[in-house]
């Protein structure tokens, strides 16, 4: 009983491990896609105002920007 005990507490420990990777992961995955996001505001911010979306396109930098420092990417 102690064995199967002690078996389970180093399965549930590699379970908590594996978890805790898994969030890490996701974290990264969604600072990824928020950098490919930012990459391609500055084609977006030439697009709105080559259409004369001035307004648009104030809007979206300064979203960007204050996205980018919510999330500590201001190095991006």
């Amino acid at each position: 009983m102690a064995e199967a005990k002690k078996l389970l507490g180093r399965k549930n420990q590699h379970l908590g491990q594996l978890w805790y990777r898994s969030l890490t992961l996701r974290h990264v995955i969604s600072l990824l896609d928020q950098v490919e996001d930012v990459a391609k505001v500055p084609a977006r911010i030439e697009n709105l105002m080559a259409e004369k979306q001035l307004y648009a396109a104030v809007q979206l930098h300064v979203q960007s920007m204050l996205m980018l420092e919510r999330e500590g990417l201001q190095a991006v």
